[in-house]
C-alpha cells in the first residue's frame, strides 16, 4: 500500500493504551490524527521526534474507509521549537486546543511556520493573538480587516463591530465620532504581525478576549446543532 508524506505540526500525543497511541497533527489541510504504536519503546526513533508544539515529516498510510484513522510510518523532525525557553507552553496548548478544530484547508499553517521563529518571552500572548485572528474564519466569524464592513471603504476607520463584521468607517458608526484606539492594533493583529508585537500588552488581552469570544460564541451553537 503507498504512502503519504507531508509536513506537519505536532499538536497532540495521547496515549491511548499499553502501546497504542493517536497523534494529532495540523497542516494547510487542516487538523488530522494517525495511529502510531510501540512510542513507549526505548528505541523508538518516532516517539523521540514527535515533540508536541514541533514541526516534522511524516510518512504514513491513508485509511481506506472514511471515519477510520491511517497508521504512522516514520516520523523526521524537521523544526525544533522550544515553548519551555520562553515560559510559553501554555501559549501552544491554548493553540493547539484551537487548531484541533480546524479540520479543512487553511492558511493559518503556514503562517505559523513563517512567523513562529519571532516567538520569545515578551510576545507569546501577541502570537497567540495574531493566530487566533486569523483563525476566526474558520469558526464562521467572517470580519472585513480591510474596510468598512458596511461600505466597504478604507478611508476613517474610526471603530471595530464584531457583530457588524468588523471596521466601522466615520460616515456608518452609532458610537462616538472619535477613533477608537484599538482600531489600528486590531488592524495590525491580522495584517501585519510585526507591528502588532510592538503594542501594549494590556490593549493585547482586550483584543484576544474579543477574538476567544467571538469563537467560542461559534463553537457552543455548532455543538448544538451536533
Amino acid at each position: 500500500m503507498a504512502t503519504t508524506i507531508e509536513r506537519a505540526l505536532v499538536l497532540d500525543v495521547f496515549h491511548k493504551q499499553n502501546n497504542e497511541f493517536v497523534i494529532t497533527f495540523f497542516n494547510q489541510k487542516g487538523a488530522f490524527s494517525l495511529f502510531a504504536l510501540g512510542l513507549d519503546k526505548p528505541a523508538s526513533k518516532n516517539r523521540s521526534n514527535l515533540l508536541q508544539g514541533c514541526i516534522v515529516e511524516i510518512e504514513y498510510f491513508k485509511a481506506r474507509l472514511p471515519r477510520k484513522m491511517g497508521k504512522l510510518k516514520t516520523a523526521h523532525l524537521i523544526e525544533t521549537i522550544d515553548y519551555s525557553k520562553f515560559n510559553a507552553n501554555d501559549m501552544f496548548l491554548n493553540l493547539s486546543r484551537l487548531w484541533q478544530r480546524i479540520k479543512q484547508p487553511n492558511r493559518v499553517y503556514q503562517l505559523f511556520v513563517r512567523y513562529i521563529k519571532l516567538l520569545d518571552a515578551k510576545n507569546k500572548w501577541k502570537m497567540l493573538t495574531y493566530f487566533y485572528a486569523n483563525s476566526l474564519e474558520y469558526f464562521g466569524v467572517h470580519l472585513d480587516f480591510q474596510g468598512c464592513a458596511l461600505c466597504f471603504s478604507r478611508q476613517s476607520l474610526i471603530d471595530f463591530d464584531l457583530n457588524q463584521g468588523g471596521f466601522i468607517c466615520f460616515n456608518h458608526t452609532t458610537g462616538p465620532n472619535h477613533k477608537n484606539p484599538l482600531v489600528e492594533y486590531i488592524w495590525a493583529s491580522f495584517n501585519d504581525i510585526r507591528t502588532y508585537l510592538e503594542i501594549n500588552l494590556t490593549d493585547n488581552f482586550d483584543i484576544l478576549n474579543i477574538y476567544q469570544k467571538a469563537i467560542n460564541d461559534y463553537i457552543k451553537i455548532t455543538e448544538v446543532f451536533d
